[in-house]
């Protein structure tokens, strides 16, 4: 990631957490690529945490060169010792449907 790009963007919001069924708190991270054109659980994707915030990047948007396509959001806890995707928490972030069809696979 270019430095002055993070210096002049924000994050897209911050991670979103839940607690499971014995009490563990578990990261929820975004299940749509940020460009709102993949599934991550079907192209995959790369999460990797660096100076307060978590990047994930959809590998298919990855491989083609889409712009701005890397999720930035903001760690407010400790690391967790699971993930899940799920798009319901990030509704508010994920880009439109209207304006970006999903391909489905």
């Amino acid at each position: 990631m270019d430095v002055r790009s993070r210096e002049t963007t924000r994050p897209d919001g911050d991670l979103r957490y839940r607690v499971d069924h014995v009490g563990a708190t578990v990261a929820v991270l975004p299940a749509t690529c940020k460009a709102g054109q993949h599934s991550l659980t079907v192209t995959g994707y790369r999460a990797v945490a660096s100076e307060g915030e978590l990047h994930v990047s959809c590998r298919a948007c990855t491989l083609t060169l889409v712009a701005d396509s890397t999720w930035r959001l903001t760690i407010a806890r400790p690391s967790t010792e699971r993930a899940e995707l799920d798009d319901e928490p990030y509704r508010d972030v994920l880009p439109s449907p209207s304006r970006t069809p999903v391909r489905r696979r």
